[in-house]
């Protein structure tokens, strides 16, 4: 195990900073071999004693840590203390280590989730009681965020959830490490990807998925049945910030059925959401009719084309960031007016949009806009392409308008 020490200012123990002397060299002791050599001793002699008189305030260690297993370092600094890993060399998903108490003085001892070869600094603190790492390293605890490399996906062997599954019977959790709770203590175990077959369930029914350790391998499970759409019938419960089940396995997701035995990802539905590793997943509705007419009461939404199926649907297991364009074409067939289009959640009646552009119209084509960004509660979420106008005019709105180069409906993402 090297060591490498550091002083106040940060410099490396070896580094010498000028200093004032009395025992200056002058022309007669550069011509003076012997007295030369005797200067330069004196003035090294009076920086050695400078810099011990300024203290020791950091040392690094660069060491092999085990899988599982625990290392320490006895540095000398005392009790208040921080620490972080500088270098790692080792698993990608490393480094994984946590602060271990210790009751000898100047001792630091840590736990080693994954085997690799660290340069770990220590430095005095002013703030911290207890040993602390900063925020470079992973590791767990209440103390710092806890990674997990292991996602929830529709692919056993890609963390890649952009691409479209149209319906499976299974879900996954990707290869990578997982933490998972002792009933004491959170320890990190490397897994291989976990097939999770769905099995029979309820159609339209939202499921969490579990982390758990059988002593010798990560396994995964399928929580029970949400109540609602948005409630789940048992609450997750935290430690350490990390949500758990009742049984303290660690919450990996949630899906949706799209059949008894089946699930979907693509830009329509969203069924598959992964606390972990989470991307940007596009969503989408293109209209695909040439178009179509609203005898429009003064201002009240209704679903575009009066049709169920122009929205899009998703599902969080914990609120989630969306972001959703409406682009709409219109206009009124007999006289001036104004129409709009915008975005309802779980309804087809109140409009969502935060921004809205509706356009007069005299009796041209124009296009009109509504977006909506915010964070969606828990559970199934549709959001639904609504339409309106003023006055009670027939307006005609369009899809594609009888071209190959255009098309209106919803565009955005999801979080998950």
């Amino acid at each position: 195990m090297a060591v490498r020490f550091f002083d106040l200012l940060g410099k490396l123990g070896r580094a010498r900073r000028s200093v004032s002397s009395h025992a200056m060299a002058q022309k007669s002791d550069v011509e003076d071999p012997q007295r030369l050599a005797d200067v330069l001793r004196e003035m090294q002699s009076r920086v050695a004693a400078l810099e011990a008189a300024v203290g020791q305030s950091a040392v690094e260690f660069e060491l092999d840590v085990p899988d599982d297993g625990t290392v320490s370092m006895d540095h000398g600094l005392g009790g208040s203390i921080r620490w972080s890993v500088v270098h790692w060399y080792g698993s990608a998903y490393g480094p994984c280590l946590s602060t271990v108490p210790s009751a000898v003085p100047g001792r630091l001892t840590l736990r080693s989730a994954l085997a690799g070869r660290a340069v770990v600094r220590v430095e005095q603190s002013q703030y911290a009681v207890q040993p602390t790492q900063d925020s470079y390293v992973s590791a767990f605890g209440p103390e710092a965020a806890m990674p997990v490399a292991c996602n929830m996906s529709l692919s056993a062997t890609s963390t890649d959830r952009t691409s479209e599954v149209a319906s499976t019977t299974s879900v996954y959790l990707t290869a990578g490490v997982v933490p998972i709770w002792t009933g004491t203590a959170w320890r990190t175990r490397r897994s291989a990807a976990v097939t999770i077959p769905l099995g029979t369930l309820t159609n339209n029914t939202n499921y969490d998925v579990f982390a758990g350790w059988d002593g010798t391998k990560v396994t995964a499970v399928i929580g029970p049945a949400w109540s609602s759409d948005s409630v789940r019938s048992l609450a997750l419960s935290t430690i350490d910030g990390v949500e758990v089940s009742a049984a303290g396995l660690t919450y990996m997701g949630t899906f949706r059925t799209s059949s008894t035995t089946t699930t979907v990802s693509t830009r329509l539905r969203r069924y598959v959401w992964s606390r972990y590793g989470q991307i940007e997943q596009a969503l989408g509705y293109s209209e695909s009719a040439n178009s179509w007419t609203y005898v429009s009461p003064n201002q009240v939404w209704r679903q575009a084309r009066a049709t169920t199926t122009t929205g899009v649907e998703m599902v969080c297991g914990l609120p989630s960031m969306m972001k959703l364009s409406a682009v709409g074409l219109a206009s009124p067939t007999t006289a001036s007016g104004t129409v709009a289009v915008g975005i309802g959640l779980n309804s087809t009646t109140v409009n969502a949009a935060q921004v809205m552009v509706g356009h007069s119209t005299n009796p041209a084509l124009y296009t009109t806009t509504a977006e909506y960004v915010g964070h969606l509660p828990a559970g199934y979420t549709k959001a639904n392409w609504l339409e309106t106008g003023n006055g009670t005019l027939t307006y005609t709105f369009y899809g594609t308008a009888g071209t190959a180069i255009m098309s209106t409906g919803l565009i955005g993402t999801i979080r998950g």
